[in-house]
């Protein structure tokens, strides 16, 4: 069995804790290759939207040359060719397979919503899902969640021993707009395309 993580998200833009997140997954749950999935419209929450392409190109632009990723890294374009709003149980469906063992990673406001996405019992018959805590966030709450989920879905659920960098794509958003320097969170690939087409301003 291959073991194949999906990472998704708005990605916008797609910063160092998305790469910080994304290597702890692969190293604790010992992944083989990963996905990352910009989504086309989130269902979960509205953003500032540069459009979904310029959200790929900046995705692909975060994770090129693997980003330092000891296995295959496969930015997807699934979620923005479907086009219409991205329902991860949809993306898990399509990614399913018989010799594939789907990891689905979650931020830890996500992780404790799942059960109001579409078909929550579905996702977990689907895929292992994995939880990353936010650094101001609680291991015992997240721990919770996992158990309630085993105990009515019979879900495979863990939580990464690793936690989020305490940066998101809204706060940049914010530093960008007030003209602050985002080079601590943003590669320069990812800068250049938002200098480029002036996006966020």
């Amino acid at each position: 069995m291959t073991r194949t993580g999906i990472f998704g998200g708005t990605f916008s833009p797609p910063h160092r804790g998305h790469i910080r997140a994304a290597a702890a997954f692969v190293s604790e749950m010992k992944l083989d290759r990963l996905l990352v999935i910009p989504a086309c419209i989130p269902p979960h929450k509205s953003i500032d939207d540069p459009g979904p392409d310029l959200r790929l190109e900046m995705t692909l632009a975060a994770f090129s040359d693997n980003a330092g990723f000891s296995i295959p890294v496969k930015v997807s374009d699934y979620e923005i060719r479907k086009s219409g709003v991205s329902y991860t149980v949809d993306t898990l469906e399509h990614f399913s397979d018989p010799d594939t063992e789907l990891f689905l990673l979650c931020g830890g406001d996500m992780f404790e919503s799942l059960e109001s996405w579409r078909e929550p019992e579905r996702i977990f018959s689907l895929a292992s899902v994995v939880g990353i805590m936010r650094e101001d966030g609680t291991e015992q709450e997240m721990r919770k969640y996992a158990e309630r989920y085993r105990k009515k879905y019979g879900a495979k659920c863990y939580v990464l021993g690793e936690r989020a960098l305490e940066v998101s794509s809204t706060l940049l958003r914010t530093m960008i707009k007030r003209g602050e320097n985002t080079e601590e969170y943003l590669s320069p690939e990812v800068r250049r395309i938002i200098e480029r087409e002036k996006l966020y301003r």
